[in-house]
């Protein structure tokens, strides 16, 4: 379980939280091109293309008991259904989404059966 607060204080430390049309989202900067690691092992759940997320990977994280959409991306290196590893390459950054400048938007979807804050 402490695994699981931690990687949820990190993303929020290291992020910018941005709401707009009661969408939550968190925002990195980056360089068009940077590559996307997953960050446990995981299953893409969906890809494709948005108009308002661009480009985008969703991971199901069942360890971690969350699902992450990865947005405005350039490229991907993933398939639908693909099981992925921990530090495996998902995707590149891109400017793809409705965004001002290069960086990777994420939506996190928490597992309503997982308690983050346990003791």
């Amino acid at each position: 379980m402490k695994t699981k607060t931690i990687i949820f204080f990190i993303i929020l430390l290291f992020s910018k939280l941005y709401a707009e049309n009661q969408k939550t989202f968190l925002h990195f900067d980056g360089r068009e091109g940077e590559i996307i690691n997953a960050i446990s092992d995981g299953v893409i759940k969906d890809l494709g293309f948005d108009e308002e997320k661009g480009m985008f990977v969703t991971v199901n994280y069942e360890e971690l008991g969350m699902s992450v959409t990865y947005c405005n991306l350039n490229s991907f290196f993933v398939k639908r259904r693909q099981h992925i590893k921990k530090g495996e390459k998902i995707a590149t950054i891109g400017m793809t989404g409705n965004v001002a400048n290069a960086g990777v938007n994420l939506s996190i979807e928490i597992d309503d059966n997982i308690f983050l804050f346990s003791r």
